[in-house]
């Protein structure tokens, strides 16, 4: 079975690449438009295993403090153009970013990262 993605983008064009470019790589992706539209997919019955999250938009950082406090929370990768914001907000949350331009090859070696430390954290009640 494949990991689940959802794309949670602002941008229609990119969001639409993102979710071909990894159905490509093997993953299950489908993609929302915004934070309030992806609600419903996380805290339905067949979660996503992981959630691309655009903090661009003027709701990201909303939707990112929304997604972190659930209590049964997907792997998270942050998305960005302004490297030095996502970074800063990625150190806080203790988040993988992924700064766009997307490099595809990047992209998905940081789900697969994301993906493997959020299953040790699971198994070992750690945070780090």
């Amino acid at each position: 079975m494949s990991l689940t993605v959802l794309v949670v983008e602002r941008d229609d064009t990119l969001r639409e690449a993102l979710v071909v470019m990894l159905d490509d790589e093997g993953f299950s992706a489908s993609g929302a438009p915004s934070g309030a539209a992806a609600i419903e997919r996380i805290e339905g019955v067949n979660p996503p295993d992981v959630v691309l999250l655009d903090l661009d938009g003027l709701d990201g950082e909303r939707d990112l403090a929304w997604v972190t406090g659930r209590a049964r929370r997907p792997a998270l990768v942050l998305l960005s153009s302004d490297r030095e914001r996502v970074h800063s907000i990625a150190e806080a949350e203790d988040r993988a970013f992924v700064v766009k331009p997307i490099n595809l090859e990047k992209l998905v070696a940081v789900i697969s990262i994301e993906v493997e430390v959020r299953s040790h954290r699971a198994r070992t009640g750690s945070r780090h």
